[in-house]
């Protein structure tokens, strides 16, 4: 496979003949970024001679299949003085998509708003799993076979249901690591390279965990080595910036999350908010957010156990991180006193010891019970 830990460095403008500066990079755009009153992005010249500038590095969705193209001229919206092409080989350098401009812009600072990627037929791409997809597998040297198809489709069908609408814009030169866990954490999901060696995506959907098949482990196999519940885990109001603006490197956009927080569990412990507010960057609608600020209330908006154990047999040696087990003991008990007898909890590490034939397992409390 791969490295996921090496610099993704973006194509420069030194590739072309007359560029206004040899170091500016060509972005790479997903999604639609239409809204606002601003540019979204800065656009470099790749041609001070007829006045050519890089939308994106590749070819993005066209005006005839609805793009709207909105260009800036240090700040102010100029409708007029230039062309778009959605899809240009210039120069021969490969194809991009270029805005041309009808005269000198002199070193005016060129920013603006539009859609990337599509399918080819049309459809923009705004799923985040195939935003990540396309970019493992076209702008790097991944295949289809570095993924776990199952946690692919699983994790594509659960962005789908919950209507997400992804967008943004790489353009700075970042690990790979970095840039696909910023896009799936915008939606409360994470990326990680399992036991198979495989690239995995979970996106949380708040769907009830009982609804997945859980391997049970009965009492007689588990050693409970820590068992924590921590007040300064408990989040019952999310607020979230969004609509990142990169061209000003700041969020265009603010939710307190005031309306989704959770009343019941602030009457018991106060408001009780994340250490930082949560940064969404690829993610640009206040639907969207409405639903991620939603789904965190729900499931940290009361303490949660964070259990640490031994399996005393190998099991459940083919789960994964982000599985579910379902486990007894009556060393923990939930908050009507009862002790757990086939509580689900969710497997955040694992670490297998085949001297001894266990494997310790961390995980968190889901709230579920069998």
């Amino acid at each position: 496979m791969s490295d996921l830990d090496v610099k993704f460095e973006l194509r420069k403008a030194e590739i072309y003949t007359n560029p206004a500066i040899t170091s500016a990079v060509l972005p790479i755009v997903y999604g639609d970024l239409t809204a606002g009153s601003r540019g979204i992005w800065e656009v470099p010249c790749i041609d001070t001679v007829n006045h050519v500038y890089a939308f994106a590095d590749h070819e993005v969705m066209s005006v005839a299949n609805g793009n709207s193209i909105t260009v800036y001229v240090d700040g102010v919206q100029t409708a007029s003085g230039w062309t778009f092409s959605h899809n240009n080989a210039y120069e021969s350098q490969g194809t991009i998509s270029i805005i041309t401009f009808t005269s000198d812009q002199g070193n005016s600072k060129i920013t603006v708003k539009g859609k990337g990627k599509d399918d080819g037929g049309g459809v923009i791409t705004d799923n985040i799993i195939d935003i990540i997809y396309d970019f493992l597998t076209v702008e790097n040297s991944f295949t289809l076979n570095n993924f776990d198809a199952t946690k692919k489709a699983t994790s594509h069908n659960v962005f789908s249901d919950k209507s997400y609408e992804a967008a943004g814009v790489i353009d700075q030169d970042e690990k790979i690591w970095d840039i696909v866990q910023k896009m799936i954490g915008s939606f409360l999901g994470y990326i990680y390279i399992d036991g198979n060696n495989k690239i995995s995506m979970s996106i949380f959907d708040g769907i009830d965990p009982s609804q997945s098949a859980a391997p049970a482990i009965p009492e007689h196999e588990i050693e409970i080595k820590t068992a924590l519940q921590r007040q300064e885990n408990l989040i019952n109001q999310c607020p979230a910036y969004y609509s990142y603006n990169y061209s000003e490197q700041q969020f265009d956009d603010y939710s307190s999350g005031e309306s989704g927080a959770d009343t019941a569990s602030q009457n018991i412990y106060g408001a009780q908010l994340p250490g930082d507010d949560f940064e969404l960057f690829w993610c640009r609608d206040s639907t969207s957010i409405g639903v991620i600020q939603d789904l965190v209330t729900d499931k940290y908006g009361f303490p949660l156990w964070e259990v640490e154990f031994i399996d005393q047999t190998l099991k459940r040696l083919f789960v994964d991180i982000g599985d579910f087990l379902a486990i007894t003991t009556r060393e923990i008990y939930d908050i009507e006193g009862d002790s757990w007898d086939q509580r689900l909890v969710e497997i955040t590490s694992i670490n297998p010891n085949f001297k001894k034939s266990t494997v310790t397992f961390k995980t968190v409390d889901t709230g579920v019970t069998l």
